[in-house]
């Protein structure tokens, strides 16, 4: 087979993964702006089921033989060899892990927003930490499952931050720290810094009116994008055509 006919292959395999894609994040975004809170539930079960399936495309054997053929073929060009490597690197995270677990964990983080948002208005530590704690022993269980010659937090560290270590860390916070706790002393014995801004309330209509205003300065393209609100910020790209940023 033609390195052409192995790309037409990987086209057709990536285009049903982007269509669950598609769904998980419309509804994602769904569950965390506007979404009764009655239905979390029914959601979550039927999110983390749509995630398992999703996994199965992506973990597909046959689909893992194919990336790694591609990546052998010289004559791949360097940006779609590129796109190969890096979904390769990616898959590393996933592909030796159950399914069941990773249905498992993707419910559980589901539960764990939906609880860290009740105790962040009640303001009840309490109401979140076990689910914190589950997630950080099945974090640790998932790592068990990758292959990588680093070792525990080191390999969450690289998924994000290619080549960082918690040694490398420490160090490089050190040196913040050396550096600038002195000089944060210094200015603060000079003079007094007004931090009352942390304190006050801002109307959530003002706060949209000034983010429309930063996104209109950076040409966001309001046609191909949304703000909305949600308890916790992020923005988060639903296709290459559709993008959302929310703010609290």
């Amino acid at each position: 087979m033609t390195t052409e006919e192995l790309w037409k292959k990987y086209e057709e395999h990536m285009f049903r993964i982007s269509a669950y894609n598609l769904v998980l994040s419309t509804v994602y975004f769904d569950n965390d702006t506007i979404a009764p809170t009655k239905g979390d539930e029914y959601r979550n079960e039927r999110m983390a089921y749509m995630d398992g399936e999703q996994f199965s495309l992506q973990t597909d054997p046959e689909f893992i033989a194919l990336m790694e053929e591609l990546n052998k073929r010289e004559d791949l060009d360097d940006t779609r060899k590129r796109i190969i490597r890096w979904q390769l690197k990616d898959l590393d995270a996933i592909r030796n892990i159950p399914k069941e677990l990773f249905v498992e964990y993707s419910q559980l983080s589901m539960e764990s927003q939906q609880a860290w948002e009740k105790a962040k208005k009640a303001n009840d530590y309490k109401l979140f930490e076990p689910y914190l704690l589950k997630v950080i022993e099945m974090s640790k269980r998932m790592l068990t499952y990758r292959h990588s010659d680093l070792k525990g937090y080191d390999i969450l560290l690289s998924d994000f931050e290619p080549g960082m270590t918690i040694e490398k860390y420490e160090e490089f916070f050190s040196l913040i720290k050396r550096e600038l706790v002195p000089l944060i002393r210094q200015i603060s014995l000079k003079e007094k810094i007004d931090t009352s801004f942390t304190r006050r309330h801002y109307p959530k209509d003002l706060q949209k009116k000034l983010m429309y205003r930063i996104l209109e300065y950076m040409h966001f393209d309001l046609e191909a994008g949304l703000l909305s609100e949600t308890e916790h910020p992020f923005t988060n790209s639903i296709s290459k055509y559709d993008n959302t940023t929310r703010t609290i």
